[in-house]
């Protein structure tokens, strides 16, 4: 059950960066 989490949580932490760099370059440049 935790791997499962873990794993869930960390598919949605890329997906969240993957739909704010396609989102706008300013959110990018923050992050970076």
């Amino acid at each position: 059950m935790n791997n499962f989490v873990k794993s869930y949580q960390i598919q949605v932490y890329l997906l969240c960066i993957a739909y704010l760099r396609k989102k706008g370059k300013y959110l990018n440049m923050r992050f970076v």
